[in-house]
């Protein structure tokens, strides 16, 4: 039920909860709220064009959008939801715990004058559901740092591609798919060529519908050299030239994004074998499919050299998020996680460093897996270490709406056991994170899960 009433006047209500991102009284700032300027403009829409959810479906602490066909005036939320404006309309957060049918307003000035609709929303909880797991020769063995993918153009196909055997650390190269559509198991690929003898690289959308780069990675015996690749679903991996192989960069659980903007991939941080990187690094591929690589300069001070980070690509705000991760060890601190949160905005030139948060709502970790949410906008973050021996049990999410972002912890039942290298993706066709394998102290894991978002 909406708490509160609306208030009498244009714009005068403020919203329910903490106030959103911008509060009435700031919605409706040099708006005199008199009935006789309330939009008789001509041009104005009428007041039965009205107001109406673009996502009436969600799930806790997602994100929905309302079209306003009018002037934006005030709305009303159920209790610690946040809401603002935006062109067209407004989006709004829902508050985690929040679930069930539940109902909103929006109040709106157009040439009839003004009037208030009630929004009627769907928030379902958030939950895991187990997908699979096998035992010996029924599917890939046990592993750490594997890659995962779904192609977009075979959106029902997850790819998964080598890894670490934990214990001896010896490199995987096999490939497998497993079928998202009914769950019906894994099949291995052996008919492509082996590609890259490499784990802790990182892949990246290549631009062309069905292909992907790989970057980076470590070989076997702790082996830091170049590496990049190109993948297609029909053809497998293949090397990519590169001009200058001696200047690039590499390393290994770095990151590796593809920059819409400026039509290139850009990479930071990981770790080479002697340094933690902390520099920005661009690729482009001239007509020939020849890499060029070069180091950019950024605005604004940036995170410490890390590896082992959390990380995505926002496409919604053109940033690379950048989470927590290992740093340089201390005498009594193996991993000595960093505890911020940074986006490296990529539609400006030069890239531009901004620092979301400083503080983390656990402890540091390196070594999670994560998925952004890109309807939610929001980036999900399991497991991962904050000293290599335990693993953080607490699911967390960043909520990435900009000059809010925060954190938050979700406590969820009957879920994958914490463990840390494990491997996740977004499963867009299903709308919900897939997360499987890793290890902890106590053994490795051959398993898939779901987070239904």
């Amino acid at each position: 039920m909406v708490a509160g009433l609306w208030l009498a006047g244009c714009g005068a209500l403020a919203p329910a909860g903490d106030g959103g991102l911008q509060d009435a009284g700031e919605l409706d700032a040099g708006q005199d709220a008199g009935p006789s300027d309330a939009g008789h403009d001509a041009g104005s829409p009428r007041c039965d064009a009205g107001a109406r959810l673009l996502t009436p479906f969600i799930t806790e602490g997602g994100r929905l959008r309302v079209e306003v066909r009018g002037e934006l005036h005030a709305a009303q939320f159920p209790d610690n939801f946040r809401w603002w404006p935006v062109d067209g309309g407004l989006e709004a957060r829902a508050a985690w715990g929040s679930t069930g049918h539940l109902h909103a307003g929006v109040r709106y000035a157009c040439n009839d004058g003004e009037a208030a609709t009630e929004l009627h929303l769907a928030i379902a909880p958030v939950a895991w559901k187990k997908l699979a797991d096998w035992g010996p020769d029924a599917g890939p063995s046990m592993r750490e740092h594997t890659l995962f993918w779904i192609p977009d153009t075979a959106p029902d196909t997850l790819w998964l591609q080598g890894g670490y055997r934990p214990g001896n650390y010896a490199i995987l190269k096999d490939r497998w798919t497993f079928d998202l559509a009914d769950a019906g198991g894994w099949t291995r690929q052996d008919t492509l060529d082996a590609g890259p003898e490499a784990t802790g690289g990182r892949l990246a959308p290549a631009g062309v519908p069905g292909e992907a780069l790989y970057f980076a990675g470590a070989y076997a015996n702790d082996d830091y050299r170049y590496s990049l690749w190109r993948w297609s679903e029909s053809r497998g991996f293949s090397p990519v030239p590169t001009a200058d192989e001696a200047h690039a960069p590499f390393g290994s659980l770095g990151s590796f994004a593809r920059d819409v903007t400026h039509q290139r991939w850009v990479s930071f941080g990981g770790y080479d074998g002697t340094t933690m990187r902390f520099d920005v690094q661009g690729l482009t591929l001239d007509d020939a499919g020849v890499a060029h690589w070069e180091k950019l300069s950024t605005d604004g001070a940036g995170p410490t050299g890390r590896y082992g980070f959390s990380w995505a690509v926002d496409d919604e705000t053109r940033s690379l998020v950048v989470a927590s991760g290992g740093q340089w060890p201390t005498q009594s601190d193996p991993v000595n996680p960093a505890t911020d949160t940074w986006a490296l905005e990529l539609g400006v030139s030069p890239p531009r460093w901004r620092q979301l948060t400083s503080t983390l709502p656990t402890q540091g970790w390196r070594n999670g897996c994560q998925a952004l949410d890109p309807d939610g906008h929001r980036l999900f973050v399991f497991g991962g270490t904050p000293d290599q021996a335990t693993s953080v049990s607490e699911l967390r999410v960043l909520e990435l709406d900009p000059g809010a972002e925060r954190w938050w912890t979700v406590a969820l039942p009957d879920g994958p056991t914490p463990r840390s290298s494990c491997t996740a993706v977004w499963d867009a066709r299903r709308h919900r994170l897939v997360l499987g394998f890793g290890n902890d102290l106590f053994g490795a894991y051959t398993d898939l899960w779901a987070l239904q978002l």
